[in-house]
């Protein structure tokens, strides 16, 4: 629902009453998508953003050869594509599609900034556009940090640590299936689940689907090889 778009990190400090106008001027319209469907395509320019309402969206690199490149997954609350129309040529470098039944809100960027949309309101939300833009820029050193690394341990580990870290507790759920998380690892998903099992029965892990538990993280953060 368009209503609950104000808790929306994008609309943070903006007063109820002031966000109802808000949605006026900005004309929000809603659309549904189905799980595997493609919301846009990489190269496809674009003049709004999306506001994740349901739902699980995920960000990749496609290649002619079959393969992919899973950059992000976006979940229900999260802006998709802020970074791109925020950018001169405003094209998608990613593929984003539907991972299972989700609802949007388009957001024209155009009427966002521009003078229909009172002076503080508009000031409010383009500091918080900045804080947005900033949370992503995270996000994407995170997978740097991940695929640095050369072995697949390290992998796995640097990205259960941030993880963690992102929940501040040693137990998350990460999102992702078994051949989403070796996408996003860049490794062979056959070898990731038998990784995964030795680093169980070594004591390191517990896990079920997409449910894992750190059973150390000091004595994992201090002798994984992080730096290979």
């Amino acid at each position: 629902m368009i209503t609950t778009m104000i808790d929306s990190g994008l609309f943070d400090g903006v007063a109820p009453d002031e966000f109802e106008k808000l949605k006026r001027t900005l004309k929000l319209r809603s659309r549904r998508l189905n799980a595997g469907e493609i919301l846009i395509d990489e190269g496809e320019r674009m003049d709004a953003f999306w506001l994740l309402v349901s739902g699980r969206l995920q960000g990749a690199r496609c290649y002619q050869d079959g393969g992919i490149d899973l950059v992000q997954f976006y979940s229900a609350g999260d802006t998709v594509c802020l970074d791109v129309v925020c950018t001169r040529t405003r094209k998608s470098l990613l593929q984003i599609s539907c991972v299972r039944p989700s609802e949007v809100v388009t957001v024209d960027y155009e009427l966002l900034s521009s003078s229909n949309v009172r002076g503080a309101v508009r000031d409010t939300i383009a500091k918080n556009i900045v804080r947005l833009l900033a949370d992503e820029s995270m996000r994407k050193q995170y997978k740097i940090d991940v695929l640095y690394k050369k072995s697949m341990r390290a992998r796995i580990v640097t990205f259960l640590l941030h993880m963690a870290e992102k929940v501040d507790g040693d137990s998350f759920d990460i999102g992702m299936d078994r051949e989403q998380l070796a996408q996003y690892l860049g490794v062979n998903r056959s070898a990731l689940s038998h990784e995964l099992s030795l680093m169980r029965s070594e004591g390191l892990i517990n896990f079920s689907k997409s449910r894992f538990e750190l059973t150390d993280r000091f004595y994992i953060a201090s002798n994984a090889p992080l730096s290979h």
